[in-house]
């Protein structure tokens, strides 16, 4: 799976604000709202992934976070007019030259099940409708209703199948989410709006399905086109923008068990693909994520203090001369040290550290640290290490070796 930025507030935000820019550039140069809902819908968390403001900590700055998220926001502003422009110039350009090489060049019976899978892949982006319209220019060729034929086959049985197998593997916390998926996937399968949003999530979810998917469809149109299906369709029912089916005939048999083979091969491969996806996880421990550009001009305060104070820590507990271990707990510190004369009590208490003076016989001092203590302490555990001091390990006073213990064990018994 891919992983957005974990800042689920920014995706949030960002994604919106990405969505609403591109929908709008796109309504304006392209005329089908189609294409520019199914475009917007894949670029605004696309754009939102590039640039990510810091999270911080829970406690976190206001000034920091309103300057990292206002950059974060012009950033994903500038990109998404830019991307949005260049969209509409990439798909002219795609609609022209495939246009030309399918009519001038290429055009063989042999190769129909190339221009499919290009149908495929375009059609999850809403962007395979010139496929289409090339196909109704003989759309009684045997090429022609192959394409067809299987393109339902693949919408009707391989995306469910798809569905079905994530929805198998999935734990029962997360299959309420997944068996929605799984119902759109059937019911949702006339449509073809419908059909490229289902798309776009499993490309979301799980990449490395939709590259199988592709292969699958791959495999279907290459053995549709030596199948001589028996159906009837017509290009203007042919997902325009639904599937009539009460305007095309899909009674035969020959498609009937195309379908039932494709889905029984998808839920199949879907199933163990995903299995063994979720063994590597498991044995590595690697997340498939989406790396942001991480915005952080303004720091939190408390992110930038970690290192000023354990060396105010270190100082006033004597420094590392008079430190033998430091070790945390919940939210607060715990120093052994040689001499708690040593120890700047009094500053301690005015730093808010201690409450109150402690005996200058003990050994043990107990710091309170509001936050980030676990920080705090790596810090000086850090330092200790660079001067080649262990500070982490608990010390435990030792037995004094004795030499007449020793005599005595190996005095001759008589």
């Amino acid at each position: 799976m891919i992983l957005p930025n974990r800042n689920r507030l920014w995706m949030i935000i960002g994604t919106t604000i990405s969505y609403c820019i591109i929908y709008n550039i796109l309504s304006q140069l392209e005329p089908s709202t189609e294409v520019s809902g199914i475009l917007s819908s894949f670029c605004g968390p696309l754009t939102t992934l590039i640039f990510a403001p810091k999270m911080g900590r829970k406690k976190k700055s206001v000034h920091a976070f309103f300057i990292n998220y206002s950059l974060a926001i012009i950033f994903v502003i500038i990109t998404s007019i830019l991307l949005s422009f260049g969209l509409s110039l990439i798909y002219d350009i795609i609609k022209d030259s495939f246009n030309s090489v399918f009519l001038n060049t290429v055009y063989d019976a042999n190769f129909s099940f190339v221009y499919s899978i290009l149908y495929q892949f375009c059609h999850t982006f809403g962007l395979g409708e010139f496929v289409k319209e090339l196909r109704a220019i003989s759309p009684f060729a045997p090429t022609s209703i192959s394409f067809y034929a299987t393109s339902i086959a693949i919408n009707f049985a391989v995306i469910p199948a798809i569905f079905a197998a994530i929805f198998i593997c999935q734990p029962k916390k997360r299959r309420v989410l997944y068996g929605i998926f799984l119902i759109i996937s059937f019911i949702g399968s006339t449509s073809n709006q419908a059909v490229s949003y289902l798309l776009l999530s499993l490309l979301w979810l799980y990449p490395s399905l939709f590259a199988h998917y592709l292969l699958i469809c791959l495999l279907l149109y290459f053995l549709g086109q030596y199948v001589d299906f028996k159906v009837l369709i017509l290009p203007q029912s042919f997902y325009e923008p639904n599937l009539r089916l009460e305007a095309i005939n899909l009674i035969d048999s020959k498609f009937i068990m195309f379908c039932a083979f494709s889905f029984l091969i998808t839920i199949v491969s879907a199933t163990i693909l995903i299995i063994q996806d979720k063994k590597y996880t498991k044995q590595t421990g690697n997340i498939k994520r989406v790396k942001a550009i991480t915005i952080s001009v303004v720091e939190d305060s408390q992110d930038a203090d970690y290192t000023i104070t354990a060396v105010n820590i270190i100082k006033l507990l004597g420094g590392f001369n008079n430190i033998i271990t430091v070790m945390h707990k919940n939210n607060s510190l715990n120093a052994s040290v040689i001499d708690a004369k040593n120890v700047k009590i009094d500053e301690l208490i005015s730093l808010g550290y201690l409450k109150e003076k402690i005996d200058t016989n003990k050994h043990l001092i107990t710091l309170s640290i509001k936050t980030h203590a676990a920080e705090i302490t790596r810090k000086i555990s850090a330092f200790a290490e660079r001067v080649y001091i262990d500070i982490d390990t608990e010390y435990r006073d030792m037995p004094h070796y004795r030499m007449e213990n020793n005599l005595a064990d190996h005095k001759p018994q008589k």
